[in-house]
């Protein structure tokens, strides 16, 4: 099963982010509260993880135990990272520097970077994933669409324009 649902609400803040336990209709609680390295603008559960677009690079954190969640080493990359998706042991991280990592999420411990869509005067704010396409919310071009099927070189299939600036 690739995904499954847990009662646990993830806050974003400037300088960390919170684990509250979903308790009755209106009750919630904080169970557990960890900082972050940079700023933690996007968060995506898969499994039993936590995937942080932090800024400046990918936290993750095993999060079986709500309470007592496990931080992996930090894993710093280049660009404003300021959102993340997984699918199929892939996080897949926007920068508002111009593109898009590609990284090996299968051994938490040591996350590898294995593509890069690169697009040098643009602020992608965030994606969206199915594979085999990233789907990319883009300041300039609105939508953008990317061929992910070899994440080594990720490929531009389409832009759709959009009014405006294309925020996520």
């Amino acid at each position: 099963m690739k995904y499954r649902i847990i009662p646990v609400f993830v806050l974003i803040t400037l300088i960390g982010f919170s684990i509250n336990l979903h308790a009755a209709s209106k009750n919630v609680a904080l169970i557990a509260q960890e900082p972050t390295v940079e700023r933690a603008y996007d968060v995506f559960v898969s499994s039993n993880y936590l995937y942080v677009a932090d800024y400046t690079g990918l936290l993750i954190m095993d999060v079986t135990d709500p309470s007592n969640p496990i931080q992996y080493p930090y894993y710093p990359l280049f660009g404003s990272i300021v959102a993340v998706e997984v699918e199929n042991e892939r996080a897949y991280l926007c920068t508002t520097l111009g593109g898009m990592w590609i990284v090996d999420v299968t051994e938490p411990n040591t996350p590898t970077v294995i593509g890069q869509y690169l697009d040098s005067d643009s602020f992608y704010r965030d994606v969206c994933i199915k594979e085999p396409l990233a789907y990319l919310a883009n300041d300039n071009y609105g939508l953008v669409i990317v061929d992910v099927s070899v994440p080594e070189t990720p490929t531009l299939v389409s832009t759709l324009d959009t009014p405006g600036a294309a925020l996520g």
